[in-house]
């Protein structure tokens, strides 16, 4: 076994405030959006942020431990958990990201030709009033609705979140069965390692994560981008719709994405290729120094992904900035 590569009277202090900001945000933003949880995108940001914390304690936290320590520290019952965790929670936080995107597409899509109907509605009305005014010299009612008034078409145009989101849970508890039934541990090399048995089970097991959380997603996330730049152009050039919060929520859902992308993919990449790497080995190898120094790095980055999160979402919708913005204005209240 190696040396760590920090020391670890200064890796934990670090650790426990990352681990800690990062739980703080997301716990701060479930508790914004826990009496507004009716609201389909809240919904499902509610979800995601469960994922995250999950993520945050039973994953990040001692993943970034192990990977320093280069040893696993925590017993057998911990590794499984640890296995089963991980694949269930990355993989839920990931297609709720991806829930959400198809979400606010859908909903703009909604609310645009809600809101094209109403004009529509509104043209037919004027035009038969106009008619009927030369013909009996008789005003206009003061009951149809204005041209130019725009009437907000949320309301009218949620889409529905429980089997998506029911899906996604499905999906990340059956990806995570074989990792909870063939995790164990074992001593190798003077360190002990948590990890899948049997190296057959465990290329195939891997190889079906990464067509589920690698390249299926790349695709849906080349689809979801096109889309989403194509309707934010269209509707800025035809001013179809001035609902803030909507396009906001696309916005956020572009964002989220590209935060997984940058942040939260080269990890899972970098798990793939340790996994070909040992293949044909019963028990894997204790990584390189390099390596080692590599998979840190890239856990603390993921570490970073879900602390940046739930404060894009702030900032990013209107509705959680208000409430945010608020709240602080109301504790310098007290304390003046």
């Amino acid at each position: 076994m190696g040396s760590a590569l920090l020391a670890p009277l200064a890796l934990a202090p670090a650790l426990a405030a990352g681990v800690g900001a990062a739980a703080l945000a997301n716990c701060a933003l479930l508790a914004a959006l826990y009496r507004r949880s009716s609201n389909g995108l809240f919904s499902i940001l509610i979800q995601l942020m469960v994922a995250d914390v999950i993520l945050l304690v039973a994953v990040i936290s001692p993943e970034i431990w192990t990977f320093n320590s280069r040893t696993w520290s925590f017993g057998f019952a911990a590794c499984v958990a640890y296995k089963g965790t991980d694949v269930f929670a990355s993989t839920a936080s990931l297609y709720f990201i991806v829930t959400l995107a198809l979400h606010c597409l859908a909903t703009l899509d909604l609310e645009t030709r809600e809101e094209l109907r109403r004009r529509k509605r509104s043209s037919d009305v004027e035009d038969e009033e106009v008619r009927s005014s030369r013909h009996s010299l008789v005003a206009p009612s003061d009951s149809s609705t204005p041209r130019g008034l725009r009437v907000p078409c949320g309301a009218a145009a949620r889409v529905a979140v429980r089997t998506p989101s029911a899906c996604v849970w499905v999906l990340a508890a059956s990806l995570s069965v074989p990792q909870l039934v063939l995790a164990t541990t074992r001593a190798r090399d003077h360190a002990t390692h948590c990890y899948v048995t049997d190296a057959s089970h465990r290329l195939n097991i891997h190889t079906m994560l990464a067509v589920f959380n690698l390249i299926f997603p790349a695709f849906i996330f080349c689809v979801i981008i096109a889309l989403a730049i194509a309707k934010l152009k269209a509707i800025k050039r035809l001013a179809v719709i001035d609902n803030e919060e909507t396009v906001a929520a696309v916005k956020l859902s572009l964002y989220l994405i590209i935060v997984y992308v940058v942040m939260c993919a080269p990890r899972s990449v970098l798990t793939m290729l340790g996994v070909l790497a040992s293949s044909q080995d019963d028990v894997p190898a204790a990584p390189s120094a390099s390596m080692a120094v590599l998979s840190l790095a890239f856990t603390c980055v993921y570490l970073a992904a879900l602390m940046l999160r739930p404060v894009l979402c702030i900032l990013t919708l209107p509705r959680l900035r208000k409430i945010f913005t608020i709240g602080a204005k109301n504790v310098d209240v007290d304390e003046v």
